[in-house]
């Protein structure tokens, strides 16, 4: 396949909100509209998010790793933001986060809005105009990576006059540059839908096989092309399937485990203590009602 879609721009995107929150307590008040992509961007888009969200004061919120690169687009007051155990010293509105193995905290003044995409590395490829390398582990300003005309889009949303139209005028863009991209190598795309759709428990000595390459290929040029070597993308996918599995199911930590393909709980504990900075518990015990997120600490 050379593109997603040939002329995708002129149909109506195929999209489904899966989730529109509105939440109002002593908390804060907060609204979020989520929306999977149309199914030929899925490869490369994992969902599309506008948020507006007013707090009584200053927030702290973490992000656990992930092979996600994450798109923010804001037009409100800048957020602090720190991977690993750096502290929330970078202060942006509009940015990008790379795929990255440790946690990222997010400081915001209390008022957030704007449009967040979060793309797969084999979309970030094609949307970036920088290697993933560069974004690796790192936030980096939307207006020095971005591809010029994602970033022309992207400079009109805040006057967009409702959550579907700056959705819409996203996916539009996005749709729109992968048909005028050339699509990563081949080899790569399928290492990665490999690793994806195995949730990371496919070994990579097996995936490389599969492929037809060698295991020192196959790390040198997935981790040019999608920002990280397969290994960490493997652990990652597995951690993010467990997280999920906390979310979604509410079962059990030693399930947990078992289900994302975790040799037992403690191999569980010790992703969790480096992905996220904390344990499965206190993690779980952190999170915000309606979609609110997790306080980091």
């Amino acid at each position: 396949m050379s593109s997603v879609g040939a002329a995708y721009g002129h149909g109506m995107p195929a999209s489904e909100v899966l989730t529109h929150v509105r939440h109002r307590s002593a908390l804060g008040v907060w609204e979020q509209v989520v929306r999977r992509p149309d199914p030929r961007l899925r490869p490369y888009v994992r969902s599309l998010e506008g948020f507006d969200e007013r707090m009584p004061g200053p927030l702290r919120r973490v992000e656990p790793a992930s092979t996600d690169i994450v798109v923010v687009v804001g037009w409100g007051p800048p957020v602090g933001l720190g991977v690993g155990a750096r502290e929330p010293d970078e202060q942006l509105s509009a940015f990008v986060v790379g795929p990255r193995t440790g946690p990222l905290t997010a400081a915001s003044s209390g008022v957030q809005v704007g449009v967040q995409v979060s793309l797969t590395p084999l979309g970030a490829r094609l949307v970036l105009d920088a290697p993933l390398g560069v974004l690796a582990g790192r936030p980096v300003a939307a207006g020095e990576v971005l591809a010029a005309g994602v970033r022309a889009t992207m400079s009109r949303l805040a006057d967009a006059g409702s959550w579907p139209e700056r959705l819409d005028l996203v996916e539009a863009a996005l749709g729109a540059r992968f048909d005028a991209t050339v699509p990563p190598v081949a080899e790569v795309a399928h290492a990665w839908h490999l690793l994806r759709s195995t949730a990371g428990t496919m070994p990579v000595a097996a995936i490389a096989a599969e492929v037809g390459w060698s295991r020192q290929r196959l790390h040198t040029t997935v981790r040019r092309d999608l920002g990280l070597a397969p290994q960490d993308l493997r652990r990652l996918l597995r951690f993010g399937h467990a997280v999920a599995l906390l979310h979604e199911d509410g079962l059990p930590l030693a399930a947990v485990a078992a289900h994302a393909g975790y040799a037992d709980q403690p191999h569980l504990n010790r992703d969790f203590r480096a992905f996220a900075g904390t344990s499965p518990s206190r993690y779980l015990a952190a999170r915000l009602p309606d979609a609110g997120g997790v306080r980091a600490a």
